[in-house]
């Protein structure tokens, strides 16, 4: 250890200097962006709402007797939305 000039014993006898870092939003929303791209569970998170989206839109759809070109307009329009929101 290089203490430029002073000798070890005189280095010792300095202050000590005590780092605090305190958590803010950013760090845990990259946390759990991180998390969701590393397991599993995370994984099959990010499916589900894009998932539950297009099963609503069939059923829905079905029940009401609508046209394909609604089907499909109503698909798209609702799993790109649950996808954009997962993210």
């Amino acid at each position: 250890m290089e203490t430029r000039g002073a000798d070890s014993t005189d280095a010792d006898r300095g202050t000590a200097v005590e780092f605090v870092y305190r958590l803010t939003a950013a760090d845990f929303e990259e946390a759990l962006r991180a998390r969701a791209r590393r397991t599993p569970a995370g994984r099959a998170q990010v499916l589900m709402a894009p998932l539950a989206a297009a099963v609503g839109v069939i059923v829905f759809a079905a029940f009401l007797d609508a046209p394909l070109p609604v089907w499909i307009i109503s698909l798209v329009l609702s799993v790109g939305i649950a996808s954009w929101g997962t993210v």
